[in-house]
């Protein structure tokens, strides 16, 4: 696999953008669709991606229990019906305040390309006040991926990634031996 250490910079981020899937994949916000895509890429992408389960999902820390994208909308509907308004992470209530939180989590998400229309669509169904939220992070601009450069979409990085594993006939790796 590509290596962080290279001096050539399109490994460099491809292996960049590798390695920023590993958090995903441990708190389980990379869905299935994404994993078989990841796993069919190469044979060494799938022994990376098994030896992460194999030391084992972690669970997501920043949101507590609520613990699926399903169960955080349900609770941020439930906080909006209750309150009228959005959940606010000021509150004392912490059920509204990881309901707050959850959703400020998306904001980079939105920001960076890497929400799916269907999980856009999903929080514009939620309720009219969250889609006003959605319209104005819109208003404001999607920022580029700072973190990946010009290797703009999830399938990009792949094909960038494939291409280096064929070059170089293995595993990226943080640092160079």
């Amino acid at each position: 696999l590509p290596r962080q250490s290279s001096t050539d910079p399109v490994e460099r981020k491809a292996a960049e953008w590798l390695m920023s899937q590993k958090p995903r994949f441990d708190t389980g916000r990379m869905t299935e669709d994404e994993e078989a895509a990841l796993r069919r890429a190469h044979p060494l992408i799938a022994q990376r991606l098994d030896t992460w389960r194999a030391r084992g999902r972690r669970p997501h820390k920043r949101n507590g229990d609520l613990a699926s994208r399903a169960d955080c909308l349900t609770q941020l509907q439930h906080i909006i019906s209750r309150y009228n308004r959005l959940p606010r992470q000021s509150s004392t209530d912490p059920v509204e305040r990881k309901a707050a939180e959850w959703l400020m989590s998306q904001k980079p998400r939105f920001d960076t390309g890497r929400m799916t229309e269907d999980e856009e669509a999903a929080l514009r169904r939620a309720h009219p006040l969250i889609a006003q939220r959605l319209d104005t992070w819109r208003a404001r601009g999607r920022r580029p991926h700072k973190r990946n450069g010009d290797l703009a979409s999830r399938a990009d990085c792949l094909t960038q990634l494939q291409h280096i594993i064929s070059r170089y006939n293995r595993l990226p790796r943080q640092s160079s031996t």
